[in-house]
Order: C-alpha cells, then sequence, then structure tokens
C-alpha cells in the first residue's frame, strides 16, 4: 500500500522537480524526469485556479497516479509523459475531478489512461493515450484529434474511449486502434473517428 503524502510546491518554484502538492496559481515545468514508485499520486493539483503545468516532453513516473487535478479552474497540462507502475490498479495515470475550463494537449500516457469526472469544458487535443479515455457525468466537453490504443493489452473495460451520463460532449476526430469497441456514450455523440478495425468491432454510439 503506497502511503507517501505529496508534499506543498510553492508557486515561486516554478520548475518541479519532485512529487507534491499544488495549490497556488501559476505557471510551472519540469526541469527532469519525475521518477517515484513510492507516490501514489505524484503531482497533486487542488481546490485552485490558473495553474499550468508544461512538462517539457519530461516523465512523471509513480506508483498510481501521475498527475490528479481535483476542484481546479482555468488549467492545462502540456507535453508530458505519464507512467505508472504496471501493476496498478488505475484507469489513468491523469485523473481529473470536478474541475473546469482545462486543456490537455500534447501529453503520452504510456501505460494508462485518463479519467474525469464531473468536469466541463475541458479540451482534450492531440494525446496518445495508450490505455483508456473515460469520462463520466461530465459537460460540454471535446475530445479530438487523440490517439488512443490499447498496445495489446487485455482490457477490464469494453471500449476504449467511454463517455457517460454528459451532454453536449463533442468526441471527434480521434484515432482508435486496439482491442476494445471503439466509443460509446449515452446521451453523447461522436463523429468523424477513424477506427482500426484490428480486433475491434467498430463504433457504438
Amino acid at each position: 500500500i503506497l502511503t507517501q503524502q505529496p508534499k506543498p510546491i510553492s508557486n515561486m518554484q516554478k520548475t518541479i522537480s519532485s512529487c507534491g502538492e499544488i495549490t497556488s496559481g501559476g505557471d510551472y515545468e519540469l526541469g527532469s524526469d519525475i521518477n517515484d514508485a513510492n507516490a501514489n499520486i505524484c503531482l497533486k493539483i487542488h481546490d485552485v485556479r490558473e495553474v499550468n503545468i508544461d512538462c517539457k516532453n519530461h516523465k512523471i513516473y509513480s506508483g498510481s497516479v501521475a498527475i490528479e487535478i481535483r476542484n481546479v479552474q482555468e488549467f492545462s497540462i502540456n507535453s508530458c509523459i505519464l507512467e505508472v507502475q504496471d501493476d496498478a490498479l488505475s484507469y489513468g495515470a491523469l485523473q481529473i475531478f470536478n474541475s473546469n475550463s482545462g486543456i490537455i494537449t500534447q501529453n503520452k500516457i504510456t501505460n494508462s489512461g485518463i479519467k474525469v469526472e464531473k468536469s466541463s469544458q475541458l479540451k482534450v487535443v492531440g494525446n496518445e493515450i495508450n490505455y483508456t479515455y473515460v469520462q463520466q457525468a461530465s459537460f460540454d466537453n471535446l475530445i479530438e484529434q487523440n490517439f488512443v490504443a490499447g498496445q495489446g493489452k487485455e482490457f477490464s473495460v469494453s471500449h476504449l474511449i467511454s463517455s457517460e451520463f454528459g451532454k453536449r460532449n463533442v468526441i471527434r476526430n480521434n484515432k482508435i486502434d486496439g482491442k476494445s469497441n471503439g466509443i460509446f456514450g449515452g446521451s453523447d455523440r461522436g463523429s468523424g473517428n477513424n477506427v482500426n478495425i484490428g480486433s475491434d468491432s467498430g463504433i457504438d454510439i
């Protein structure tokens, strides 16, 4: 059981070099890779406005969740490589809860996915996600031009992109390649998706 607690990161500390909490607005960047398998959550961003994280193509490696965003308004996550331990029971190396007006772009999730709950007005664009993108009870989100692939994994979920209990979400122009069934969404709609069939069964909306 991973119990290590993240340490606070000051907004004066523009370069992040270790796992920790961010509760002050500002622009942050990674100066090097962060590797901490003992951290349950490496970067925990919560209860704050206007936070921008630019990883500069550096990696964040943690035990279960690389970045968690909770109760945050106006944020961005850019150019991060996110990875968790292979045996970590996690749907997402990047997890977003009760947060709005965010931009998630040009990130690579190497062996996990992105999980979103009760978060709206997000732009998830141009990411490589090597597991699943899952959102629930979220509104007015744009999921576009992402590459979502299973990379040969056996899945405990039935679809690579999942959107449930939301409205006015736009899912379009994503490339899907893996063992699951493409896209599903209760009241959501997807269009223009490029599905590489393989063992997939296509799109179910």
